[in-house]
Order: structure tokens, then sequence, then C-alpha cells
């Protein structure tokens, strides 16, 4: 049987199938709740973005070529902090807290998940690579 990652739902609407295991099964209610938090949070376009830059960190550790664009993640980071984060000083760190763990989350889920099928995460890897949005916008090639 046949079944999407859960990243490979969130990240770019893509469709990579790999065979079903029950690693993946249990790790679906947490990806599910992950994003309700996050959406709750900061809203679906920058929960999107938020994905797209954990995959883009594990990416580079997981797969050949890559560089992590740091410099993109905190210019996009300062934007969803000015927009969301409220106008006091205190709201500001608060929500930076708040939303710097959920993207720890979501490192943590894709970590797990480059893990369980190394060869499956790099070829989605490459997908991604052709895009022109997602999260191919957080590396360079190199």
């Amino acid at each position: 049987m046949k079944r999407l990652i859960p990243l490979m739902m969130l990240v770019s609407g893509s469709s990579l199938a790999i065979d079903d295991n029950e690693v993946l099964q249990k790790l679906s209610p947490a990806w599910a709740t992950l994003e309700q938090k996050a959406v709750a949070l900061v809203g679906p376009d920058y929960q999107k973005q938020m994905v797209d830059a954990a995959f883009a960190s594990v990416a580079v550790s997981a797969c050949p070529g890559l560089a992590y664009n740091a410099e993109e993640v905190d210019k996009r980071f300062s934007k969803l902090v000015a927009e969301k984060g409220g106008k006091t000083p205190e709201e500001q760190q608060t929500f930076t807290i708040k939303a710097s763990t959920l993207y720890g989350a979501y490192l943590g889920l894709l970590i797990a998940e480059s893990h369980l099928d190394t060869p499956t995460f790099c070829k989605y890897v490459d997908k991604a690579k052709a895009g022109k949005e997602g999260p191919k916008v957080f590396w360079t090639q190199k």
C-alpha cells in the first residue's frame, strides 16, 4: 500500500508516495497537530514558509549539493515577527519564542522522516529544486 509522507502534504503540495510504514502513520497526527498550532499562530502562508524553511534545513544535512540560505530565513522571519508579533517588544519576544518552538518541532519531524527513508527524501529534494517557490528559496547550490 502506498501513502504520502506527511511532509509531502505540507511542502509544495507534491505527491511522492513511498511504501506504507507504521512509523510514518504514527507521525501523521503529529503533523496535523503541529499544522493546526502553526496556522493558528502565524496563518497559512507563513506556516507553509516555516515548513519550507525547516525542510530546506534538513535537506542541506540529508542530501548533497546544497547550502542553507540563513540570510533568506532571517529576512522572512523578521518580516513574520513584524507582521504578526504584536506592537510591544514583550509581545514580539513572546511571539518569537512561540514561532521558534514551532519551527523546531517541524525540524524534528523532518529530521525523523529524512532518516526513515533518506533516498526518497532526497528524491523529493531533487523535485523541489526544480520548483520556483517552496523550500528552494531557503537553500543555494554548492
